[in-house]
């Protein structure tokens, strides 16, 4: 539960004479810390994903408006399999999400994608076919944040389950920090309340806070 009045971080990346950051515009997942050792973290970790020339790093500060209620690892595993297992057109999106996040980074993926779509679904799709139940899950849990079609359908899930937010299974499998969070509504349960430039010392301090955080986790 994260309660009324808590304080919720996120970094961002921006050109303009701001973070630009409008908690009405935020997407179907908002990927936030509530914990300040997890900002830290991702304050150093966070690149500019969007590879924009100049721009920079902002820590947007927000507060919950509302109690929010998180889905348990056993509640959002368990929606997860049931849309996985019983709804054609999460599995399928969730396929593509996953294969077109891959393929920006894999040459032969995407020259496949190019010459045979039908051919590199297939391919991406053994890749399911060939895991765990645990691993299927840990795949559709990374490729949440390219908010595709399966984003959307497991967020209403979700939503109708009267949930508010999900912890990023991605983030807490890889041991990269300890409550990383999406909200999954932000602009109806956060409020902004402030930002600040990040300084190459505050990147340095959140460097070394991945350090201290590897040491505990060998």
């Amino acid at each position: 539960v994260i309660k009324a009045g808590d304080n919720i971080d996120r970094i961002v990346f921006s050109t303009g004479k701001d973070s630009g950051f409008d908690v009405n515009k935020t997407g179907l997942a908002t990927y936030v810390t509530t914990d300040k050792r997890d900002t830290d973290i991702y304050r150093g970790v966070l690149k500019n994903w969007q590879a924009k020339q100049g721009a920079k790093e902002y820590e947007v500060h927000m507060q919950a408006v509302r109690e929010l209620k998180g889905a348990s690892k056993e509640a959002r595993v368990k929606l997860f399999n049931e849309l996985y297992n019983d709804n054609p057109e999460y599995r399928n999106n969730l396929i593509k999400s996953y294969g077109d996040f891959v393929a920006q980074n894999n040459p032969i993926l995407k020259a496949l994608k190019a010459v045979s779509p039908t051919a590199y679904y297939q391919q991406v799709k053994k890749t399911f076919d060939n895991s765990s139940p645990d691993d299927v899950y840990h795949l559709a849990s990374w490729s949440l944040v390219r908010q595709g079609r399966d984003t959307e359908i497991f967020r209403q899930a979700l939503l109708d389950k009267g949930y508010h937010f999900i912890r990023d299974d991605h983030d807490i499998h890889d041991n990269l920090s300890r409550t990383p969070t999406i909200l999954l509504d932000a602009k109806n349960d956060v409020i902004k309340v402030g930002e600040q430039l990040v300084t190459k010392e505050m990147k340095m301090e959140g460097l070394e806070r991945i350090i201290d955080f590897d040491k505990d986790h060998p």
